[in-house]
């Protein structure tokens, strides 16, 4: 048998494997955006879609393959360069990023195809795209797919018997899955282009089946992990079959794709057109060209720019911070575990995992109060609320980049609560009173928790920053666990406390089910112990009086 060639002699795939974790990351973004743009234009929209809500199936199994093929990427970082399993767990961490983009693929293509039926009026246009798409997923995708999984399957290959030129059976399974993948394209393109009936069984299935094959190459990373060692020579068997099930799947997914959509049909005239492009209450009048030529989509006027403002309010928000919250998770997780698994690490244990909840937290801090104040204020966006949360973004991306230097991580931290600080400081900036007419006391409460947010993201960058000047390994864990459990802890809980008495003056009860019965029970054992009775908002937002109070007049 050949030896396996030294570390320096083969590709670092730990690296290697860190930006494809990266790259799932951001596509997961991607996959986030789409998911609440769908659902945000469902609930906003005047006329609400049926079939383009179907989508939502394979976006989310996309969502969720990406999500767990950043962490099964990740999680390859942590393996020694040149070790016998590496090139194994990078083949089949790469069946599950392989499916999980293929499938991102196809529910564009599904998105695109089921908005003929919701929203036919650019049919042309859509059309176009819809062959662009099925082109790629049909012809090119499966063989780009199978190549890419047997250079995988040459590296595993490569680390266990040398260089060679064929490898016999595997790279024969290989060859045979790559001539499938090419006669299944010029037959699909040839034969199969009828809508069937049953098509969206057809994608529930491809979605369900993308999940639980994006959770198989989870689990088997983590099984090869947990159960050999790193000097482990995997059975060649192994990433034959990741090669393998992502042809199938692949060609599934073609299958499936070729038929959805059928370009039959006639197109819609010329008055339904009308009445579709343009809202009943407002119809402004068009004149048609001579030759009855193209007319305007949607002629803009101040009732449709309004819609437009407060629909793209949101998504634009979340659309950026959902792939920036992606970017900075990846970066989180492949730093905190190079960090962790490095034996030159300047940071021991404890100080690399506080330091990584904390910045946990505030990914998560950062998602949570984003998505409560795009849900209840609204503005027209400018320049500064793109910028704005674009900057964010970058002050959440260096502090994982800089676990290794507690010093320059507690730096970065401070100007990322800075930062923080700006972010608030603006929307107290854009906020009006008018934004809440029913409540003069909800603006003023809105209005001194974001002030109060922005101060205490100014002390936790003040405590940061003198931290960073008096660092040392003991002194970083405490600073971390100390703004960790007061600043997050405090954000979070007084933006609860004021969103649930913003939320109540409005009718509209956010608790959870369970937190109402505690109260009650609360209440109960106060009676009994002769104190004041806890209040308990109702659904309506209302409060019920106290039980010895008298009854209004009228009641």
């Amino acid at each position: 048998m050949t030896p396996s060639p030294s570390p320096t002699d083969v590709p670092d795939l730990p690296a290697i494997a860190g930006y494809y974790s990266q790259l799932a990351a951001v596509l997961a973004g991607f996959g986030f955006a789409g998911v609440v743009g769908l659902v945000t234009t469902q609930l906003t929209a005047r006329n609400a879609t049926t079939t383009v809500v179907r989508s939502l199936g394979p976006l989310v199994s996309a969502f969720i393959g990406l999500v767990a093929a950043s962490l099964d990427y990740a999680l390859v970082t942590g393996e020694p360069v040149g070790s016998a399993r590496v090139a194994s767990l990078q083949t089949v961490a790469g069946m599950g990023f392989s499916i999980a983009g293929a499938m991102l693929i196809y529910a564009i293509y599904i998105l695109l195809c089921d908005l003929q039926e919701d929203a036919p009026l650019s049919r042309s246009l859509s059309i176009a795209a819809i062959r662009f798409m099925r082109t790629i997923i049909v012809s090119y995708l499966p063989t780009v797919l199978v190549l890419l999984m047997w250079s995988g399957l040459r590296d595993h290959l490569e680390q266990r018997q040398g260089d060679k030129a064929f490898y016999g059976w595997p790279d024969w399974v290989a060859v045979a899955a790559l001539v499938a993948t090419l006669l299944a394209a010029c037959l699909l393109r040839l034969f199969f282009r009828r809508a069937p009936s049953g098509r969206f069984d057809t994608v529930t299935r491809v979605a369900r089946l993308a999940t639980q094959l994006s959770f198989a190459s989870l689990l088997g990373s983590s099984a090869l992990i947990t159960f050999t060692e790193t000097n482990t020579s995997v059975p060649a068997g192994v990433p034959v079959t990741a090669l393998v099930l992502v042809a199938v799947f692949a060609l599934l997914t073609a299958f499936s794709a070729s038929r959805y959509f059928s370009e039959g049909g006639s197109p819609l005239t010329t008055a339904a057109v009308d009445a579709a492009a343009v809202p009943d209450e407002v119809t402004p009048t068009v004149t048609p060209s001579e030759g009855g030529g193209r007319r305007p989509l949607q002629p803009l006027h101040p009732g449709i720019l309004r819609d437009r403002s407060i629909e793209i309010f949101p998504q634009g928000y979340l659309m950026n911070i959902s792939i920036i919250q992606g970017v900075a998770l990846s970066v989180l997780i492949v730093e905190t575990v190079r960090t962790l698994t490095r034996e030159d690490s300047p940071l021991p244990l404890v100080p690399t995992l506080a330091q990584s909840s904390l910045t946990l937290a505030c990914l998560v801090i950062v998602s949570y109060e984003y998505l409560w104040f795009s849900t209840i204020m609204r503005w027209t966006p400018t320049f500064r609320d793109t910028a704005i949360p674009v900057v964010l973004g970058v002050g959440e991306i260096v502090p994982p980049l800089l676990l290794g230097n507690p010093r320059a991580w507690w730096i970065a931290t401070a100007v990322f609560a800075l930062l923080g600080a700006v972010a608030f400081l603006n929307t107290v900036t854009r906020l009006e009173p008018e934004m809440f007419p029913r409540s003069r006391q909800a603006y003023t409460r809105i209005r001194g928790l974001l002030v109060t947010l922005a101060v205490t993201c100014v002390a936790t960058a003040a405590l940061s920053a003198v931290i960073a000047y008096l660092v040392g390994p003991v002194l970083s864990t405490i600073g971390a666990l100390v703004v960790l459990f007061t600043s997050v802890v405090f954000v979070v809980g007084r933006s609860e406390r004021v969103l649930n008495d913003v939320y109540d003056e409005h009718g509209v009860d956010r608790r959870p089910p369970m937190f109402e019965r505690l109260r009650g029970v609360e209440s109960r054992v106060r009676e009994r112990l002769g104190a004041a009775p806890t209040l308990v908002s109702r659904g309506d937002g209302s409060r019920p009086a106290h039980p010895s109070a008298p009854e209004p007049p009228g009641a």
